[in-house]
């Protein structure tokens, strides 16, 4: 799984329990992981959430 993906359903307020519940091949390290590399790469992953989103709303439209 992408981390932008799991920095997006952490931003639409999806909680640790959620992600591992409906992920489950996820762990608590991957999500600790996966916000340590947003943390040192924010804008590479904000322009990836910014792309998916555009990519839907094409799709959509």
């Amino acid at each position: 799984m992408p981390v932008w993906t799991i920095i997006l359903l952490q931003q639409q307020e999806a909680d640790t329990p959620e992600l591992l519940r409906n992920f489950p091949s996820l762990t608590t390290d991957d999500l600790s992981n996966a916000q340590f590399y947003y943390t040192t790469n924010q804008e590479e992953i904000d322009r990836a959430i910014a792309s998916h989103q555009y990519e839907q709303e094409e799709a959509i439209a």
